[in-house]
């Protein structure tokens, strides 16, 4: 997996005297050097995680894991 990634960016020129039904952009594109080390081992933790028996705590923000827990009165 290589650090380097790509953002592109579609703006639109708002400099224009008017509308006329059309934007026009103007394009970019940015490099971003990100950190990787991180892949590896959240691959791993990933792949045990769905092979195991055990169903892992939800997280306070998991909006499925609110329907889940909603959802069973009607189980």
């Amino acid at each position: 997996m290589s650090p380097i990634g790509y953002f592109v960016f579609a703006n639109a020129d708002k400099n224009l005297a008017k509308f006329d039904g059309k934007l026009n952009f103007k394009m970019s594109i940015v490099e971003h050097n990100g950190k990787t080390d991180w892949v590896e081992p959240t691959i791993f933790k990933i792949h045990e995680c769905l092979n195991s028996e055990i169903i892992p705590d939800s997280g306070e923000k998991c909006e499925y894991c609110e329907y889940r827990k909603l959802i069973r009165k009607f189980e």
